[in-house]
């Protein structure tokens, strides 16, 4: 989730309401224009984690590649996660997106998608995601979140979506990866 103040002490005027504020960040889509936005949310730690300021960059979205990350409605929320899969059919784009500590990816049709992270600002400094050490970690978290998306629906289909004593230890596998490939991205 996302807010479009630093902090509660930047915000000068009332909240706008979901829905009024998702008509003017759809309005920016493909603009070029630069926000930050703070971060409410875990699914995407530790690149992003708890009040980490994100640079969102409003462009077209039909530009976007796997590995990215990209902001997108789902119903009246703002989420930010990572691209994981692009296809197209019959002329139509379509995206598939997952949280890098999520397990389920969903689908998203490319009107619902509106802007590109492109840096992080979080306690330990700033991460510019285009820098080429970043595109390699990138690159990395890609695979490695499709490979557990698709280790996630087989569990699914052997065993139920319930919680399983593999899902836990799968769970604590994982985040020691994703912490490992973000000490590594660091200059």
């Amino acid at each position: 989730m996302l807010s479009l103040v630093k902090n509660e002490q930047d915000l000068k005027t009332p909240r706008l309401p979901p829905e009024v504020a998702l008509s003017v960040l759809r309005a920016q889509r493909g603009s070029g224009e630069t926000l930050e936005f703070l971060s409410t949310g875990l699914s995407m730690a530790p690149l992003i984690s708890e009040d980490s300021v994100v640079e969102i960059t409003f462009e077209d979205p039909a530009g976007f590649r796997p590995g990215d990350l990209i902001l997108f409605a789902r119903g009246d929320s703002l989420v930010l996660h990572r691209l994981i899969h692009r296809w197209s059919t019959e002329r139509v784009i379509r995206f598939r997106e997952k949280g890098d500590r999520q397990l389920a990816a969903a689908e998203l049709q490319i009107e619902d998608v509106l802007g590109r992270v492109t840096a992080v600002q979080r306690g330990d400094g700033r991460v510019v995601l285009r820098d080429p050490t970043q595109k390699a970690v990138a690159f990395f978290l890609l695979t490695w979140s499709r490979m557990e998306w698709r280790l996630y629906e087989a569990k699914k289909k052997l065993f139920g979506s319930g919680p399983t004593r593999l899902g836990r230890v799968w769970s604590i596998f994982s985040g020691g990866v994703r912490r490992v490939a973000m000490r590594t991205g660091r200059h």
